[in-house]
Formats: structure tokens, sequence, C-alpha cells
């Protein structure tokens, strides 16, 4: 959904020389209209990456907005 936003943080306390770990949150805008994402319609979430080997990573989401 359109609506969906999301933040991406790089978390910095992750010791490794050859990775990295990021915490991805997703988040609704107040004041829209309820919906409802459940087991038989998630919702798609495409993220585009500069990586070589994951250029698209696709989240199903299960939410519920009131």
């Amino acid at each position: 959904p359109d609506f969906l936003k999301f933040e991406l943080k790089k978390d910095d306390s992750f010791q490794s020389k050859t990775k990295q770990r990021y915490e991805l949150k997703f988040a609704i805008p107040a004041g829209l209209p309820s919906v409802s994402f459940g087991s038989t319609n998630l919702a798609r979430v495409k993220l585009k990456t500069n990586h070589p080997n994951a250029q698209e990573i696709e989240f199903r989401v299960q939410f519920i907005s009131l």
C-alpha cells in the first residue's frame, strides 16, 4: 500500500567485519481510514537496494489499522 511508511536504520552496535545489520520499522500515518491486511490478503512491500544479490526485497506484512 502506498500509505505505508517505513524507516530503515543501521544498527551501529552490530559488530562484524563483513556484514551490516539494519532495523526496519513500518508505520501507518495517523488520520487514514481503517484498513485490515490479514492472513488471506497480506500487504506487499517492496524495498529496492544497491546490493548486487538482493536488488529488491519483498515483505508480506500483516496489520490492522483502526
